[in-house]
């Protein structure tokens, strides 16, 4: 059971609430609306009238896609196209950002597109083509570049945001992170049809707003968003229809109650607190589970949906009489830092996946053939034989030797056109399309993000069409290092590759300068019903798992394998409909990473005969590296490889495709030999590190390093075990917990492997814990890779 408000579990920590609200008065409200652009025009033209805003309330963060809202007022009928792209440097590729227009005379509009952030610069340019794709106005404007922490950032979608506006500066510690909140109000005009554009954002409220007035376009954004991490807040109340009326699928269902007046106990740093005569409904969230204090289960549900959760509060978060309780505040912070702790990510998922895994991956199944070194040496040794022996043969046996002079170069022009007619076999007459997807699949959901390289072979142009299936384009800042260069036409609003929204679909325009040109990219859709999923039935321990593994996808899957938490199990090839059982003696404990590297051997080594298992090496260990986190608590992946899975990205009549995909799916598990809490790592409960180290790969690399973890919200903690494998290659660092009562570090597990009790109490208060690790004299002269942290472990009643 994960709580949210905890009456009886939860233990506050004073120390941190108490520098954290200290900080809380210096956070600046982040503005309603984003600021209008201030821009310096570099082509001007009175026909048009044209403000852009770019990101959430004026703020665009690093590497994180950005919304554009461009409104534009023409005094003249007009088609064309609007094109955003940033400035680059020398040899970077051009990426453009592009969107079809229509404007009547006298109209406005505003249109919605979503591009890459800007780089270091901040600039970003802002262009208008007519239909002959020449420049009719231009604008730059330097954009506000912020670099917070993604988890710090909640979204606000709701028609009071003065009620609810009490979040923005609240504190929160947990997964990883521990600072202030910013808070970013939405509005239904504002809000993206592109879920990379809420990638800046780690919550989302949605509290007394209409959510049937979104579109469609907006909802699957939502959905992917969350899918992909997102954490979504759903406060009901007396609003709950309003709130509730945009859900009608799985994605939010269930069955309402009654609504009625109750009180809302929870658990402040100042004991116990109660909210009285709050208007609450009662909901049933399918899929969901009970998430609240103790005696009152029906006020919250809560539910995983893909990598990311959906909790919905019963009541509402921007009405009397929570809107003027004094501790408002600390029941802000209570209910993001519970929803984050069950969320437990260590990293944002968003990001797990790094776009550059998905793009190295792609020509793993690439089919394109290539020139047979068998067949032109056979030609090339059966034209020197005859030309040769065989020729003089004939030629002698019919006593015209003479001929020879005549003879040679006949042959000679034969082959020449046989092996003419043999490069057919290889010629490349369109654009080849390599991808690899990853399929991720939910109880409710499957989502399909494909990575794409697309190999152009001539110097063109090319225009291609997006299937209408996909959305969520992505891509990367590439530099381009060809003998030709790629981007001296830059001032003249030119671009190297440009996704195009035609208001219905997308497509795709190529300025291939050169020959076999390689561009890389991505797109999400919803996986249509058929694909089936990988199912298990397992029993896990804190030792391992055991049961089986049932193939109920619709293809044969190579090299399936299961993660639970640190614990990996290779299956090896399932087809359609088999299942087998798993072998716990072949269950492989990981350490940090490099699992695969071991199971492989050398199929690690590009150079290795064995092309399929390096391959297979590559996918698996780009999922180990990428996606896994061992330490997040009862969770686990199962996977499997298709060979040969083609997308409809693009149609065959444009291009040549061929790609892999990974069928995954992730789950959760509670440990059959275990009763109260268990936590296998507390790495995930770090919220400040001072020293060089890795606590997830478990290395230290300096000297020492200090660790604040918090343990607020994971119930009583009363014994921590630390771990140490002597089969690894290394030695341990020593451990020290900081003494609340005499102020200094003692040493710890130095003549035992488990603390608790009393001697835990000294070191744990309120839920905070400080160790410090160090290397002793026998690692002083080791190589730093070779000091290693102790896996520690924590259990409570």
């Amino acid at each position: 059971m994960f709580d949210i408000i905890t009456v009886k579990k939860r233990k506050l920590y004073f120390l941190s609430f108490i520098i954290l609200f200290s900080l809380a008065a210096f956070i600046p409200k982040v503005s309603t609306k984003a600021a209008d652009n201030s821009a310096k025009i570099i082509k001007d033209n009175k026909d048009f009238k044209v403000s852009a805003r770019y990101g959430f309330g004026g703020s665009v963060m690093y590497d994180i896609p950005m919304q554009v809202m461009i409104t534009i007022e023409s005094k003249q009928n007009f088609e064309g196209t609007l094109r955003v792209y940033k400035d680059v440097d020398s040899a970077q590729t051009v990426v453009a950002f592009g969107r079809r227009i229509t404007l009547a005379a006298g109209e406005t509009k505003t249109y919605k597109l979503t591009a890459n952030a800007p780089n270091q610069t901040g600039i970003v340019h802002l262009a208008i083509f007519n239909e002959k794709d020449k420049v009719v106005y231009e604008e730059s404007s330097t954009l506000t570049m912020d670099s917070k922490d993604p988890n710090s950032m909640v979204g606000i979608l709701s028609d009071d945001y003065s009620g609810i506006a009490y979040f923005n500066g609240v504190s929160i510690a947990s997964s990883g992170y521990m600072g202030n909140v910013s808070t970013f109000e939405l509005s239904r005009e504002d809000f993206p049809e592109n879920s990379q554009a809420l990638g800046s954002l780690k919550f989302l409220i949605i509290d007394n707003f209409d959510t049937s007035s979104l579109s469609s376009k907006q909802f699957d954004a939502l959905k992917k968003w969350v899918s992909d991490g997102g954490i979504l807040i759903l406060g009901l109340g007396s609003h709950y229809q309003r709130v509730l009326s945009g859900f009608k699928d799985d994605f939010v269902s269930g069955n309402l109650g009654s609504l009625s007046t109750k009180s809302i106990k929870w658990s402040s740093m100042i004991g116990e607190e109660n909210i009285t005569n709050v208007d609450c409904m009662d909901f049933e969230l399918n899929g969901g589970q009970p998430f609240m204090p103790d005696g009152f289960t029906d006020i919250t549900a809560f539910k995983d949906y893909g990598l990311g959760n959906v909790a919905i509060l019963s009541f509402s978060l921007s009405m009397e009489p929570v809107t003027n309780y004094e501790r408002r505040y600390e029941l802000a912070s209570a209910i993001l830092t519970d929803i984050a702790i069950h969320n437990n990510h260590y990293y944002d998922a968003r990001y797990g996946w790094q776009f550059d895994a998905g793009t190295n991956l792609t020509s793993i199944g690439e089919n394109s053939k290539t020139p047979s070194a068998i067949l032109y040496g056979l030609l090339l040794s059966v034209y020197v034989i005859l030309v040769g022996p065989v020729l003089y043969i004939i030629l002698k046996k019919k006593n015209i030797r003479e001929k020879i002079w005549i003879a040679i170069p006949i042959v000679s022009v034969a082959f020449t056109g046989i092996i003419y007619l043999t490069s057919f076999l290889y010629r490349i007459n369109k654009p080849i399309l390599n991808t690899f997807s990853i399929i991720n699949i939910s109880e409710e959901q499957a989502y399909e993000n494909v990575y794409a390289e697309l190999i152009c072979p001539n110097i063109k142009r090319y225009d291609m069409k997006i299937s209408d299936k996909y959305s969520d384009f992505q891509c990367k800042n590439e530099y381009d290092y060809g003998f030709f260069g790629n981007n001296n036409s830059v001032e003249k609003g030119q671009f190297d590759y440009m996704i195009l929204d035609n208001g219905t679909d997308y497509s795709m325009v190529f300025n291939s300068n050169e020959l076999f040109d390689r561009y890389t990219f991505g797109f999400g859709r919803i996986v249509p019903e058929g694909f089936g999923k990988i199912t298990y039935n397992i029993d896990c321990t804190t030792t391992g798992f055991s049961g089986t593994i049932t193939n109920d996808t619709a293809f044969d899957l190579k090299d399936v394998v299961l993660n639970f938490e640190n614990h990996y199990y290779m299956a090896g090839d399932i087809k359609k409909g088999e299942t087998v059982a798993i072998d716990p003696s072949k269950i492989i404990d990981s350490q940090g990473y490099g699992v695969f590297d071991g199971l492989y051997n050398n199929y690690n080594n590009s150079n290795y005969t064995n092309k399929i298992g390096y391959q297979q090496y590559q996918i698996d260990s780009s999922i180990e590296t990428n996606l896994i986190d061992i330490n997040r608590f009862n969770t686990g992946y199962v996977w499997g490889t298709i060979e040969s899975y083609k997308t409809e990205l693009m149609s065959d009549k444009d291009v040549k495709s061929s790609g892999t995909a990974v069928i995954i799916n992730g789950f959760r598990q509670e440990y059959s030999d275990v009763s109260g809490s268990y936590y296998p790592s507390i790495a995930n409960f770090a919220v400040d590190t001072q020293g060089d180290m890795d606590g997830n790969s478990g290395y230290l690399y300096g000297m020492t390093a200090e660790v604040t973890y918090s343990f607020e919200g994971a119930g009583d903690i009363d014994t921590l075990r630390a771990e140490k494998d002597t089969a690894v290659d290394g030695v341990y660092a020593d451990v020290y917990a900081f003494n609340m009562d005499t102020g200094e570090y003692d040493i710890i597990f130095a003549d035992n492997d488990t603390l608790s009790g009393k001697e835990l109490n000294k070191y744990l208060s309120h839920g905070i814990l400080k160790l410090k690790y160090e290397r002793n004299q026998s690692t002083v002269n080791y190589d730093y890779a070779d000091c290693l942290l102790p896996k520690i472990s924590a259990g409570g009643k």
